[in-house]
């Protein structure tokens, strides 16, 4: 994990998770709006080791090791922690890519 200075502030394992795919309109215009297409919609989480403290909004996690090849490599910025929990088992951050179009 690497902080806006470039700080590492977390080292070690986590889970990168997808979830959603509802479709939504696309409203950026263009063929895919004229052609009234709906596209998916996902959402993407860090999940963290429960306890690991020092992660702030902004952050950014890169990957550096992963079995999905796909995964290597790809920066995700922390958004903000999801809501917690009176039993949580890891600590659970909504990303968004780094240098995505969507970012």
């Amino acid at each position: 994990m690497v902080g806006p200075a470039a700080n590492t502030v977390y080292e070690g394992r986590c889970k990168v998770q997808t979830s959603g795919g509802l479709a939504a309109e696309n409203t950026e215009g263009g063929i895919v709006e004229a052609l009234g297409a709906v596209t998916p919609v996902w959402s993407m989480y860090v999940h963290f080791p429960y306890g690991t403290t020092g992660l702030l909004p902004g952050d950014v996690c890169e990957i550096t090791e992963a079995d999905d090849p796909n995964l290597k490599g790809r920066r995700l910025r922390l958004l903000n922690m999801q809501s917690e929990k009176s039993h949580a088992t890891a600590c659970r951050w909504n990303v968004k890519e780094v240098g995505n179009s969507n970012e």
